[in-house]
């Protein structure tokens, strides 16, 4: 992803910016990385959000 420092918390299989820790300040930089892929890495961004809508979200699937 173009070394945005995004990988490391997103991956392509997943479609969600993940964070750790419970603070506002993770939850913060956790956007920031988003929307930098956003602005800077469209195909990647794209990837993320096919990952996200097919994704099968129901009870019947474990976690």
């Amino acid at each position: 992803m173009k070394g945005h420092g995004f990988k490391s918390c997103v991956t392509l299989e997943v479609s969600a910016a993940k964070f750790q820790g419970l603070g506002p300040d993770e939850f913060l930089a956790a956007i920031q990385r988003a929307l930098t892929v956003f602005r800077d890495d469209k195909e990647s961004w794209h990837t993320l959000i096919h990952n996200g809508m097919t994704a099968d979200h129901s009870w019947t699937q474990p976690a």
